[in-house]
């Protein structure tokens, strides 16, 4: 009889459980529950927060950087960004000089191009897309880039 009463409770609690995370579920904002999938799926596989990245700006140049701690590996990419480049640098300030935790998705505009770059939480980068946008391209990037948290 015990053992009978015990597994009652046990699967009530399991079902309370189970509606109170459907609960959260349904109160997450979109944003909430891609950030915990991505966080959950480790999103660039491998290990987290070894690498760090980096800007600088220089002759109309946005210099990209990572450095991984662990293995001492170092990357770069160049992008001919003119006018725009101190504006990029700064929107990216929410990603740089912090470990990776999870692949970041940086966008570049070079000659009205958006380049998008994964950066692995391992520090390579690799150039995901190069799409035409005209006139509206530095805008674009600096407000994709606003948007990124480590």
């Amino acid at each position: 009889m015990q053992k009978f009463i015990f597994a009652t409770l046990l699967a009530l609690s399991s079902i309370a459980s189970a509606q109170s995370s459907q609960s959260c579920l349904q109160q997450a904002s979109n944003k909430e529950l891609i950030n915990e999938l991505s966080t959950r799926l480790g999103a660039g596989g491998g290990p987290t927060g070894n690498a760090i990245l980096t800007t600088t700006c220089s002759n109309s140049y946005l210099y990209l950087r990572t450095f991984n701690s662990a293995t001492g590996a170092k990357s770069e990419k160049a992008s001919y960004v003119g006018s725009a480049c101190f504006n990029l640098e700064a929107s990216l300030k929410n990603v740089t000089n912090v470990g990776i935790s999870r692949t970041l998705i940086v966008s570049v505009c070079e000659n009205d191009y958006l380049s998008k770059i994964a950066v692995s939480t391992s520090g390579t980068m690799t150039q995901i897309s190069n799409d035409y946008l005209g006139a509206v391209c530095n805008q674009t990037a600096i407000d994709a880039n606003n948007n990124l948290r480590p």
